[in-house]
Parts: C-alpha cells; sequence; structure tokens
C-alpha cells in the first residue's frame, strides 16, 4: 500500500524546474509514479482482477513517461503531436489509477476490512478533475480567465436556486407542473445563464472582441467553467459516479456549452450593434443573449424531470436538435465577413492618424498639415531639404553660387576693371565682363582676333559695345560697370 500511496503522489504532482526558457527538469516525474504503482499492484493481483487490468496500462505509461521527461529535459517540442500524446495519456492515467482504486473496493469486499477504499476515490476524483483543469489552462491561457469565472460563478448560483427552490415549494408544493416548470425557468435557468453572462461579461472590452463569433467562444468557455465545477459537485459525493461523469460528459457538458454559444451569438451581435451606435438594438441583442440559452434550458430540466419511454424519446429527440443548431451555427458565422465588429480608431483630434491616409492629408507619419514632407512624394515648386534641389533654390547647409558667377579657375573679380579691356582668362571672351543692370539683349559683334598686348585702334565713330558674356552663374554682390574707351583718331601719317 505504501507503494501505491507513493505512485499516487509522483504520478498527480508536478514539481518543474525550467532552464534556459526551452529545458524542463521534472523533479516529481510521472514514470516513478508508473513503477511504483505496478510494484504496489502486482503484491495484490490474488484480491482483485482489476490490479491484473491495470498491470499494462501502467506499463505503457511507464515507458511514454520516460520518453515525455528525456524530452522536456531536451527542450524538444513536437508540435501538435506532442499535445495528441498528452491528450491520449491523460486519458490511459486516468482509467488505470480508476482501476487500482476500484481494486480497494474489491479487496474491502472480498475481506471484509476497511482500508480506506471510499476516501482514495474522493481523492482521486478531485485530483483527476484538478488536473483536467491544469491540462486546459496550459492549452488556453488566453480564456483561462473565462474559465476560472465560469468556476466561481458556481458559488453564487448554488445559494441562489436553493433559495428559489425553497420559495416555490412552499407557494406550489413539490412535484406539481407549476413547480416543475417555474423553478427549472427562474429558479434554475433565468440564474445560471445569468450569472455565465457575468462571467463572460469581462471580455467586452477585450481588444480581441473583433468578430460575433468571438463573442460565441467567449460565452461557451465561460458556461465550460461553470459546468466543470457543478460536475465536481455531482461526482465526488457520488457511489456510482464513474456513471454518473459519463452520463454528465454526454449531456450536461455538451448542453452547457451549446447555451453558451447561442448566448455568445447574440452577446457578438450586441457587441456589433454597440461599435455601431445602434443602442437600441445593442439592448435587444443583449436581451436575447440571456432568453435563448434560458428558454433551451428550461425545455432541457423541464423534460428531464419526468420518466417514462416516451419522455426519454423526446428528451433525445430535443437534445439532438439542439447539437445540431448549436453546430449550425459556428459553421454560418464564423467565416461570414459581415459579421466583423467595427474598432475604434485610435486618432487624436486635429493631427493626422500614423500609418492611414487621412482625408485631404499626406498619409506621413507625424506631417504637421500645410507643411511638405520631406523626401517622400515633394510636389513640384515646393523645396525638398537635402533631395533633389531645384536650380535658382536655396539649399540651406550648403553655400549656392551667385547667379551668373564666373566659376572659372583664377577668375578676377571685376570691381574695378582698369583696362579697356578685360584680362583674358582660360577660354574668357575679351568683349567685356558683364555686371548687374547690364543689358543682356545688346548685340554680339562678330568674333573678335585672338587677344594681344597692343590691340589696334578700332574703326571711326565707333565704340567698342561689350557683349554679354555666355550664360554663366552669377558675379559677386558688388560690381562696376565698365566705361568703354573712347574712339582714337585715324593718324595721319599713317
Amino acid at each position: 500500500m505504501t507503494k501505491i500511496f507513493a505512485g499516487f503522489l509522483f504520478v498527480f504532482l508536478n514539481l518543474n524546474i525550467t532552464v534556459n526558457n526551452a529545458n524542463v527538469i521534472n523533479l516529481l516525474p510521472d514514470f516513478v509514479g508508473f513503477i511504483l504503482l505496478y510494484m504496489g499492484t502486482r503484491d495484490l493481483l490474488e484480491e482483485s482482477p482489476r490490479d491484473v487490468t491495470a498491470g499494462p496500462w501502467l506499463l505503457g505509461l511507464m515507458a511514454y513517461g520516460i520518453a515525455n521527461w528525456v524530452l522536456n529535459l531536451l527542450g524538444i517540442d513536437g508540435g501538435w503531436v506532442t499535445s495528441l500524446l498528452v491528450l491520449v495519456a491523460a486519458v490511459a492515467t486516468y482509467y488505470a489509477t480508476w482501476l487500482v482504486i476500484k481494486g480497494f473496493e474489491d479487496i474491502e469486499r472480498n475481506n471484509s476490512v476497511e482500508i480506506g477504499a471510499a476516501g482514495s476515490m474522493r481523492s482521486w476524483k478531485i485530483c483527476a478533475i484538478l488536473n483536467i483543469v491544469a491540462v486546459a489552462l496550459s492549452w488556453v491561457p488566453v480564456l483561462s480567465v473565462l474559465l476560472l469565472l465560469g468556476m466561481v460563478v458556481t458559488v453564487p448560483i448554488y445559494y441562489v436556486e436553493v433559495w428559489a427552490d425553497g420559495l416555490f415549494i412552499r407557494a406550489f408544493g413539490y412535484g406539481t407542473i407549476a413547480y416543475w416548470l417555474l423553478s427549472t425557468l427562474f429558479g434554475v435557468a433565468l440564474v445560471e445563464e445569468f450569472f455565465k453572462m457575468c462571467a463572460a461579461g469581462p471580455a467586452w472590452v477585450s481588444k480581441s472582441f473583433r468578430h460575433v463569433f468571438d463573442g460565441m467562444i467567449i460565452c461557451a468557455v465561460a458556461a465550460l467553467g461553470y459546468a466543470l465545477a457543478e460536475n465536481v459537485g455531482y461526482v465526488v459525493g457520488d457511489p456510482d459516479s464513474l456513471e454518473v461523469a459519463m452520463t454528465r460528459a454526454l449531456y450536461s457538458v455538451p448542453g452547457h456549452m451549446c447555451d453558451g454559444l447561442f448566448m455568445g451569438l447574440f452577446f457578438g451581435l450586441a457587441k456589433k450593434a454597440q461599435m455601431e451606435h445602434r443602442m437600441g438594438a445593442m439592448v435587444g441583442n443583449l436581451a436575447m443573449a440571456l432568453f435563448a440559452p434560458m428558454v433551451e434550458h428550461t425545455v432541457y430540466d423541464f423534460v428531464l424531470s419526468f420518466e417514462g419511454d416516451g419522455i426519454d424519446l423526446l428528451f433525445d429527440f430535443w437534445v439532438v436538435f439542439v447539437y445540431a443548431l448549436a453546430i449550425l451555427a459556428v459553421v454560418k458565422v464564423r467565416k461570414n465577413p459581415n459579421l466583423w465588429i467595427p474598432q475604434p480608431a485610435a486618432v487624436t483630434p486635429g493631427l493626422p492618424q500614423a500609418g492611414y491616409p487621412q482625408l485631404g492629408q499626406a498619409p506621413a507619419y507625424g506631417q504637421v498639415a500645410g507643411l511638405p514632407q520631406p523626401g517622400y512624394g515633394q510636389m513640384a515648386g515646393q523645396p525638398q531639404p537635402g533631395y533633389g534641389q531645384a536650380v535658382g533654390l536655396p539649399q540651406p547647409g550648403y553655400v549656392q553660387p551667385q547667379p551668373h558667377q564666373q566659376l572659372a579657375y583664377g577668375q578676377v573679380p571685376v570691381y574695378q576693371q582698369p583696362q579697356a579691356y578685360p584680362q583674358p582668362v582660360y577660354g574668357q571672351p575679351v568683349y567685356g565682363q558683364p555686371a548687374y543692370g547690364q543689358p543682356v539683349s545688346a548685340p554680339t559683334p562678330a568674333a573678335a582676333p585672338a587677344p594681344q598686348y597692343y590691340q589696334p585702334a578700332p574703326a571711326p565713330d565707333s565704340v567698342v559695345a561689350p557683349a554679354p558674356a555666355p550664360a554663366a552663374p552669377a558675379a559677386p554682390a558688388v560690381a562696376a560697370p565698365v566705361t568703354p574707351q573712347p574712339a582714337v583718331e585715324p593718324d595721319q601719317h599713317a
């Protein structure tokens, strides 16, 4: 017996240490517990045939436990295959350990001794339920809060239902048609569905609530949390606990989930109506979110309150109808593009929304209205700092050449030109350096001869007109106009 007790501790208790966020070391490995259970049941083979049946299951679970412990130690994740194996191993664990506990009852019955079989069965039920909850929470961490809230509301539901049941018994008497109808409608269905809606209520403001189908999932999870806690009370205190657990697993738990789906359908439609500013539709859908599952729950409990072959057939028909209706609702709503819930736009009034095009504004990040956006989509005629500077516009940060300034090497400034003719530089024409105010439309004379130190005198009555220089950058800011020299009278002796 000591080995069996220690084996249960290793099987149902976990003490994990995580290294490097990947490697998990279980200090109470399951395979050790299965080894201890196998060794303990070998000593009781003659006392109970259930221990003989549990032997192969315990050996198989031991092999799986060793492999799983090594994979967790190495940080290897098998994805969905590992998740599926965990689920199968959990079911096998509950069955094998149930056989061991039932073996205690056989020993008590065959030997007329008390070895605590009843207490062991209650402890096994509690450990199994808590283990199921832990596995469920590890798979759906986002919905864990809703599942827990569904379990928490079991407490107020119990006390309200006890008070309502006593009220209806005093008013109509136990067992009458009026008692069964009104107690199931107002004393059970209304109370349970109202508190399940309260458990789902915190998800109303969740940012993940984006589709009507999300509302169905939210309310279904809250309903499953309540169903899980409710079944603990039914199973733990019942001597035929396994039969009760299987029956409620086929009828009660799926029934609560279907009620949650019906509630979630209208719960999601109410959320959609609120975001579309249709307050009347929101109130109406919230009322339907309570009324629809309440009607289904009332019919379910009312029919179940009576006995008879015809009643059983009617009950089975109603259950199949509800399951089919719930499946149809899931299929129709799940991918309906018209049931997306509008989301509020987080926009500061008067400022553009980052990353989204605004009406009449450029889709720039933090762009101030009325000012150009540097570097992207610059409109023609507006300065763009640093990139593709338009000719003739100042470019900040860089010295710009002045208009018409000569950029030749060794350029002589023309503040005061002492000679009648400019000193030639590299390829510079000698007709005169243009200055500010110099007309640019003066006629250009014929090409002048090559520059010399002594220039021949021009013809009589002629003035050397300065010719405009080729288009070039700007000259310095201060420039004096070049004064043309008077013509020289021809030499009579020439």
